[in-house]
């Protein structure tokens, strides 16, 4: 496949993106217009992509593509939500993925300028930072980018909030629509910390994640580990030792198989985080 045929897929794709936004949105001539010319410009751009060379490669008014972008009254999420194929319903096998991404950026007068993490770098970068939301279909491996959110550890105020703050921020700000897709939320190791688990939990989602290298669990203590302790004076711990995630103690987990996938060890009762 060459490059025009993939661009002419692309264009009918999109045609028959705006025509059900038409009937789901009651989206006017004068918009779809403007998102067709858009989005063809943006893929045919070779380079960095902003208002300026939207303006040289499209012949549309630089303002025009700024007061449009700006719009408060159109959601993007649910636009980009008609992506999805028809026959993927929110019960299917789709997960939601969050993942910050590090956007090189010169000068110091951007709002949210500042040194970053940079996973390609594998360091702090100076830069911007979206915050980014996708669906994943998690047997077909197909991904629908749904959203993204600046980071902004400055606001300004004198109260600057923390980095997984301002993540919570932007998980918060469209959880709503999120868990009409589904309420299965992917992310890396960063974020299994309990500053960030308990608010995500308490959205509704469900964590899938991994904990970092640095990370201290205990066990809790259960009825076998009481018994086997025996009857001593004071009170009875809330704790049974640290894991030892090589060596598990079979005590608190009980093996199990999943075809497909392998073999893991589901706790007996739960895990407790002590720092992260």
């Amino acid at each position: 496949m060459n490059a025009l045929t993939a661009f002419g897929i692309f264009k009918s794709m999109l045609s028959d993106l705006l025509l059900r936004s038409k009937k789901t949105f009651g989206m006017g001539k004068v918009l779809s217009r403007f998102l067709t010319k858009a989005v063809t410009t943006i893929v045919a751009i070779r380079g960095r992509v902003n208002f300026l060379q939207l303006q040289r490669y499209s012949g549309v008014n630089e303002k025009t593509f700024r007061n449009n972008f700006a719009r408060t009254d159109i959601s993007w999420l649910h636009l980009n939500r008609l992506f999805l194929p028809d026959k993927t319903t929110p019960s299917d096998h789709l997960v939601i993925a969050m993942d910050p991404a590090h956007i090189s950026k010169s000068g110091k007068c951007t709002p949210g300028i500042g040194m970053y993490w940079s996973g390609y770098a594998g360091k702090a970068v100076y830069g911007l930072e979206l915050t980014a939301f996708a669906a994943i279909d998690y047997e077909t491996g197909d991904c629908v980018m749904l959203g993204a959110s600046q980071t902004l550890p400055k606001t300004g105020s004198g109260q600057n909030p923390t980095m997984v703050k301002c993540y919570l921020n932007a998980l918060n700000s469209r959880h709503e629509e999120l868990l009409e897709i589904s309420k299965i939320l992917v992310a890396d190791a960063f974020f299994s910390r309990k500053t960030f688990v308990i608010p995500a939990i308490g959205m509704g989602f469900t964590l899938v994640s991994k904990f970092p290298v640095n990370a201290s669990l205990s066990y809790l203590a259960n009825k076998e580990f009481l018994d086997k302790r025996g009857v001593r004076k004071g009170y009875a711990p809330k704790y049974a030792g640290c894991v030892d995630v090589a060596h598990p103690d079979m005590m608190f987990f009980k093996k199990i198989r999943v075809d497909k996938a392998g073999i893991f060890f589901h706790g007996n009762s739960s895990f407790h985080i002590l720092a992260s």
